[in-house]
C-alpha cells in the first residue's frame, strides 16, 4: 500500500468513526403560489441550494394540487403537517409567489414560513421583487430562504477554555475574545483558534447542532527554544582560569621526509646533468667529473624517503589518534598564579 493509499484510508475511517456525532437539519421544501412548471423547479432548485449552503438536508416533494391548495390557504399551519413525513423531516419550509401592485406598479412578493412537522410556526418573512425577472426571482427566494433558516435556528454555544487562560480567540477567522470565554453562535461547522505569545497556536474544527453548548479545551504549548551550547574547553579546576597555546595536531615527521625525499630527487637530477665523460671527440677532458653514482644515490634516498613521508602523509595519519595539545599553559587560582608546559613526553 502507497503512502498516499494510506493516508486516503486513515481519513475515511477517521469520518467513518465522525460522522454519527454530525447532525444536520432536515427539512422539506414546498414552493408555489403564481409560479407552474418550469419556474417552479428553478424557484425550488434556488432555495434548495441556499438551504444545503446552511447545512440542511432539504427534500422536495410533488407539489400535488392539495399541496398547492395549502400553500395558498390562510390555513397553512394545520394542513402542512399532512403534507410530508414527520419522521424523515424537521422542519418544513414554504415559499409562495403571489403578485401584488403597489403605486399602479405590479410587483411579485415572495412569502416564505418555516414550520415544525407539528405546524407551528417558527418563522415568517418575504421579499419584493420590482421589475421581477427570471434572475431577480431566484435571487429573491435564496437571500429569503437563506435569512429563514438562519433566524429558525436555535443559536449554540462554545465554552472556549485554555491552559494557561489569556489566549486570543478566533472563531471563523473572526477575534472574539480571549479565553476563558464563552461564545454564541449559530449551528454548523467552525473552526475556532488560539493564540497566546510565546506558545504555539492551536486550531480545532468543530460541529455545532441547535442549541448545542460545546466546550472546547486548548492544552497550550510553550514555544521550544534552542540552548546555546559552549564549545569552550573547560578550565583544569574549579575555579582556575587558564589561556594555553597548543600546536598543530599536523605531525611534522611525514611533512619533512616527503619535502626532503624531493630535494633529494632534484639534486640527483642536478648530479646527473653535472657528470662529464672523460674524453670528448676522443680527447682528453682535463677537468674530469664523475657524478653518476652520487645521482643514483640521491634519487633512490629521494624516492624512499619521499614516497614513505606521502604514505605517512595520506595514509597512516587517518587511523592516527589525535596527539595531545601542546603548549604553554598559564592559570589563576586561590589568589595565586601558575606557569606550566602541557603535552606527552
Amino acid at each position: 500500500m502507497t503512502a498516499q493509499s494510506m493516508k486516503l484510508a486513515v481519513a475515511l475511517a477517521t469520518l467513518a468513526v465522525l460522522a454519527p456525532a454530525v447532525r444536520a437539519e432536515n427539512a422539506a421544501l414546498l414552493v408555489g403560489g403564481a409560479v407552474k412548471g418550469k419556474e417552479r423547479t428553478e424557484l425550488t432548485d434556488a432555495a434548495r441550494s441556499a438551504a444545503e449552503a446552511a447545512s440542511w438536508i432539504v427534500v422536495t416533494p410533488q407539489v400535488t394540487s392539495s399541496a398547492a391548495a395549502c400553500i395558498d390557504s390562510a390555513d397553512r399551519a394545520a394542513c402542512v403537517p399532512k403534507l410530508v413525513n414527520p419522521a424523515k423531516v424537521e422542519r418544513v419550509i414554504v415559499l409562495r409567489v403571489a403578485k401584488e401592485e403597489r403605486d399602479g406598479a405590479v410587483m411579485q412578493v415572495v412569502t416564505g414560513w418555516v414550520f415544525q412537522v407539528d405546524g407551528t410556526l417558527v418563522v415568517a418573512d418575504r421579499r419584493f421583487c420590482e421589475q421581477c425577472t427570471g434572475d431577480k426571482l431566484r435571487a429573491a427566494a435564496k437571500e429569503l430562504t437563506s435569512a429563514m433558516l438562519q433566524r429558525a435556528r436555535t443559536p449554540a454555544k462554545l465554552a472556549i477554555r485554555s491552559t494557561p487562560p489569556g489566549a486570543l480567540v478566533f472563531v471563523d477567522d473572526i477575534p472574539v475574545g480571549a479565553t476563558d470565554t464563552d461564545y454564541g453562535i449559530y449551528a454548523g461547522v467552525h473552526v475556532v483558534r488560539v493564540e497566546k505569545q510565546g506558545y504555539e497556536s492551536a486550531t480545532r474544527t468543530v460541529t455545532l447542532t441547535d442549541g448545542e453548548t460545546m466546550t472546547v479545551e486548548f492544552p497550550l504549548r510553550k514555544i521550544a527554544t534552542n540552548p546555546t551550547r559552549d564549545d569552550r574547553p573547560a578550565p583544569p579546576g574549579p575555579g582556575a582560569a587558564t589561556s594555553s597555546t597548543s600546536t598543530s595536531s599536523f605531525d611534522l615527521l611525514p611533512l619533512g621526509l616527503s619535502i626532503g625525499g624531493g630535494a633529494l630527487l632534484v639534486t640527483g637530477g642536478v648530479l646527473f646533468l653535472m657528470d662529464q665523460p672523460e674524453s670528448e671527440n676522443g680527447e682528453k677532458v682535463p677537468r674530469h667529473r664523475e657524478t653518476t653514482i652520487e645521482a643514483i644515490g640521491a634519487v633512490t634516498a629521494g624516492a624512499v624517503a619521499g614516497g614513505i613521508g606521502l604514505y605517512l602523509l595520506f595514509f597512516a595519519s587517518e587511523s592516527k589518534p589525535a596527539p595531545a595539545p601542546r603548549g604553554p599553559v598559564v592559570g589563576v587560582q586561590g589568589g595565586g598564579a601558575w606557569l606550566g608546559y602541557r603535552g606527552t613526553f
